[in-house]
């Protein structure tokens, strides 16, 4: 196994470089490598002076999003010979035993492109796995439900075979890939610039033969405080994820005229009772 990371930066050199060294202690990672967008002079000495310590750095000056960004930085790691890419943001808690199980389960199953472990949140309860793939039904409940949610009514419904939960896509905060099933899928989709690029990718790998899924016997944490966001920030990246989402199905699904309309009008339904809920709950 030649295992490598990729991490995407943006303004957040000091977490970014303290991930990278975690990773660095891994034995198990050969390669390690960071796309820093938006790169500016008075933040890139720091990342000029890692690839003393091994860590790979590729400074962008603009910002060119998360999946182009990951591209970037598989691309790099393919040419160096990696057969199982990470990929990793920069605010996660993973050991190295998990990263071991990860990659041999990837080379014993051949069916799966990319693997990920459970999923826990900043309070390390595990967050739900996903039930069904983002289509129609999903985004109508949603608006009554969260997706977490909706997603815990539905555990119970969820395949487990050999300890593989079966996932329309995976998290993107932490997961790993075969390096043939992401070149075979034409990689992350470049004309989304952020949100719904996980589901996207599994949409992209299905339609070359792979399946993804959550390995049961691992876990790991995102360490992120969703809920002490503020609800303007939280409203932001609700619309830029529906503009994502609504790529995703006209692209994707092939959705037509009638269903763009009422694909539109539960989405402006969502934004409504999202802000009104997040409002109440900030109170």
């Amino acid at each position: 196994m030649k295992i490598g990371v990729v991490l995407v930066g943006y303004h957040s050199n000091e977490e970014t470089i303290a991930m990278a060294r975690k990773y660095r202690n891994f034995e198990s990672i050969s390669e390690i490598v960071i796309v820093n967008n938006d790169s500016r002079q008075e933040e890139c000495r720091e990342l000029e002076e890692l690839p003393k310590e091994g860590i790979n750095v590729i400074l962008e000056k603009e910002n060119l999003g998360y999946s182009k960004g990951n591209n970037i930085g598989i691309r790099w790691l393919l040419d160096r010979g990696c057969k199982e890419i990470i990929v990793s943001n920069s605010d996660v808690i993973v050991t190295e035993e998990t990263v071991l199980t990860l990659a041999q389960k990837l080379e014993e199953k051949n069916e799966y492109g990319a693997l990920a472990p459970v999923m826990l949140n900043i309070d390390k309860d595990p967050v739900p796995l996903r039930y069904g793939k983002l289509d129609f039904h999903r985004v109508l409940f949603r608006i009554f439900l969260s997706e977490t949610s909706l997603d815990r009514k539905n555990q119970n419904r969820i395949a487990i075979t050999d300890g593989i939960a079966e996932q329309s896509f995976l998290p993107g905060s932490f997961f790993m890939v075969k390096a043939e099933a992401i070149v075979e899928a034409d990689f992350f989709d470049e004309n989304i610039f952020l949100y719904r690029e996980e589901e996207i990718l599994g949409e992209r790998l299905r339609n070359v033969g792979y399946s993804e899924g959550v390995l049961m016997e691992t876990k790991f944490i995102h360490n992120h405080p969703y809920k002490s966001e503020p609800v303007a920030k939280r409203m932001k990246q609700l619309k830029c994820a529906l503009q994502s989402e609504k790529y995703y199905f006209t692209t994707y699904l092939k959705v037509n005229g009638i269903q763009s309309i009422w694909l539109d009008f539960l989405q402006k339904s969502l934004v409504a009772s999202r802000y009104l809920i997040w409002n109440i709950q900030s109170l």
